[in-house]
């Protein structure tokens, strides 16, 4: 094998797995790691503006909804995280604190939730 084969094969791997990873940190779809410790790869339509804030969901597979974020303050900063509690009172709850995420009572992914888009569902 040529010299400038093996250079050609190994600068196109390495842009490869370059690529891969600017869209698997910030491309529609990444990696999340759930509160279990399971990295799941999902996708994400982006950000959804709303009248005081905005929210962005993670979606698994071909429509199961994983993670939901909510901005309530409009900072560019999500302040609470939790799973898909817009049809059911949601299994887990975490809100933004000082040093990292914190656990938080599923009422307050639901408190959160209808205060950024108030109104009946």
């Amino acid at each position: 094998m040529k010299t400038w084969n093996v250079r050609l094969a190994v600068l196109l791997g390495v842009t490869l797995v370059a690529v891969l990873a600017a869209l698997a940190v910030a491309g529609p779809m990444r990696f999340i790691r759930m509160p279990e410790g399971v990295w799941l790869w999902v996708r994400t339509p982006g950000a959804i503006q709303v009248a005081g804030g905005r929210y962005r969901y993670f979606i698994w597979g071909t429509d199961t909804v994983v993670r939901v974020e909510l901005d309530t303050d409009g900072d560019g900063r999500y302040d609470v995280r939790g799973d898909d509690w817009q049809r059911v009172t949601p299994t887990w709850c975490w809100r933004r604190g000082s040093s990292g995420w914190e656990p938080a009572a599923p009422e307050h992914c639901v408190a959160a939730r209808e205060q950024l888009t108030p109104g009946p569902r």
